[in-house]
C-alpha cells in the first residue's frame, strides 16, 4: 500500500471520533477524552504498516552479473557467485568486498559460468561450477576443493561424491539444508538431485532428462529447466520451475506438486491463490523463518512472496527495469537473479544480473 494512502486510511476513524467529541452539545468536560484521542492518533501515525517493503542498494562494486548469493551464518557477511567475473566473492558490513575464489577454481578446475551457491549452518560454501557441471567446496576456514561431478563433462549418473562418479549437466540452484544434505536443481537434467551420506541420487524429474510440466510422485513428474531451490523444516522441497512460470512443491513422500503459478506454464503478473498466480521465469528461492518463500521474477523485474499456502504477493518492483531504491511497486530491479533470506538480521539479499548490483530489501 502506498505509505501516504494508509496515513490517510489510518486517520480516518480517528477523525471522525474527534468531530463526534467536538460536535455541537458537547461539554467542556471532554477536553480529557480530546487528548486521549490525539494521543490515539499519535499512536495511529506511528504505526509499523504493513505491505510497505522496501529496497535500497549497497555501495560496493566490481560485479559482473552475479547471480547466487548466500548468508555466513557467523557474521552475515555475503557470499556471492560473481558470474560472468567467474570468481566468488564476500561482501563483510555490506561494504568490504573479497575475492575468495578466482577464476582458476581449484587444481585443474576453473570456475565457468558458477552460478549457485549455499552456506550451510557450519559456515561450508558448496557452489555450483554451473557450466563446469560440478560442485565445489569451501570447508569454514579451509581450502576450496572439487565435491561432486565429473569436471566439465555431462550426465546425470548417481553415485558417490567423487568427481569421477556422479555426474551432472549445468546444475544452478543448490540449498543447504538440515543434516548435511544438500539439493540441486540439475537444470539440463529437469531433475532434482539429493546429496546425502556422502551419495547423489534423484529425488524427482525424469530419469531420461525429458522436460515438461508434470504432477505426480518422483521420477514420474516432470519439470523444465528448474533452478531456484529450498526446503523447510518438514523436509519439503520447492523448486522455482523457470520455463514453467511456477513454484513446485515436493513433499517429504515425494509427491510432486504446483504450489503456484498457471498450470499450463502461462506467465504473467497476477498475485493471488495458487495456480491463479502467474509468474514471469522465476529464478531463486530463499524461506524465512515462518515458512513463506520468496522468489527472484527475473521477467517480470520483481520480488514475490508465497506463503506455505501458496498466496502470492509482489514485494517490490514492477515490470519496468531499473536500479530505483524506494517502496514497493515504486522500486525498481533489473534482471533479479539471486536471493537471501538473512534470519539474524531479517532482510533479504537480492543480486541483480542486469545491472550487477547487490539490493537489501526490509520490511517485507
Amino acid at each position: 500500500m502506498n505509505p501516504t494512502n494508509y496515513l490517510i486510511k489510518s486517520l480516518i476513524p480517528a477523525i471522525f471520533i474527534l468531530s463526534l467529541v467536538n460536535c455541537p452539545g458537547s461539554s467542556s468536560n471532554d477536553t480529557s477524552k480530546q487528548s486521549i484521542i490525539l494521543a490515539a492518533i499519535a499512536l495511529q501515525m506511528n504505526k509499523t504498516t504493513t505491505g510497505s517493503a522496501s529496497i535500497t542498494t549497497l555501495s560496493v562494486t566490481g560485479f559482473n552479473k552475479p547471480e547466487a548469493i548466500g548468508v555466513s551464518p557467523s557474521d552475515s557477511s555475503l557470499i556471492i557467485a560473481d558470474t560472468k567475473n567467474n570468481q566468488i566473492k564476500k561482501i563483510t558490513s555490506e561494504t568490504t568486498v573479497t575475492t575468495i575464489l578466482d577464476t582458476n577454481g581449484v587444481a585443474g578446475s576453473p570456475l565457468i559460468s558458477p552460478e549457485g551457491l549455499c552456506v550451510d549452518s557450519s559456515g561450508n560454501i558448496f557452489i555450483n561450477n554451473t557450466d563446469a557441471n560440478h560442485i565445489i567446496r569451501i570447508p569454514s576456514g579451509g581450502t576450496a576443493a572439487n565435491y561432486a561431478g565429473l569436471y566439465n563433462t555431462s550426465g546425470m549418473t548417481n553415485g558417490t561424491v567423487s568427481t569421477s562418479t556422479a555426474m551432472f549437466n549445468g546444475p544452478e540452484g543448490i540449498f543447504c539444508a538440515a543434516n548435511s544434505i544438500l539439493y540441486i536443481a540439475d537444470v539440463g537434467n529437469n531433475q532434482i538431485r539429493r546429496i546425502q551420506s556422502n551419495t547423489v541420487s534423484i529425488i524427482s524429474g525424469s530419469t531420461a532428462g525429458t522436460s515438461g510440466f508434470t504432477n505426480g510422485n518422483g521420477t514420474a513428474a516432470l519439470f523444465n529447466g528448474p533452478k531456484g531451490i529450498a526446503s523447510d523444516s518438514s523436509g519439503n522441497i520447492y523448486v522455482a520451475d523457470n520455463v514453467n512460470n511456477a513454484i513446485r512443491k515436493i513433499s517429504s513422500t515425494g509427491d510432486v506438486t504446483t504450489l503456484a503459478g498457471s498450470t499450463a506454464g502461462t506467465s504473467g503478473t497476477t498475485d493471488g491463490s495458487g495456480t491463479a498466480a502467474k509468474f514471469n521465469k522465476p529464478y531463486a528461492l530463499t524461506i524465512d523463518d515462518s515458512g513463506n518463500l520468496y522468489t527472484t521474477d527475473s521477467g517480470n523485474n520483481t520480488i514475490r512472496k508465497i506463503t506455505s499456502a501458496g498466496v502470492v504477493t509482489t514485494v517490490v518492483g514492477s515490470t519496468v527495469a531499473g536500479s530505483a531504491d524506494g517502496t514497493g511497486t515504486a522500486a525498481t530491479l533489473n534482471d533479479p537473479r539471486g536471493i537471501a533470506y538473512d534470519s539474524t538480521k531479517k532482510v533479504i539479499y537480492v543480486t541483480t544480473a542486469g545491472d550487477s548490483k547487490i539490493r537489501k530489501i526490509i520490511n517485507f
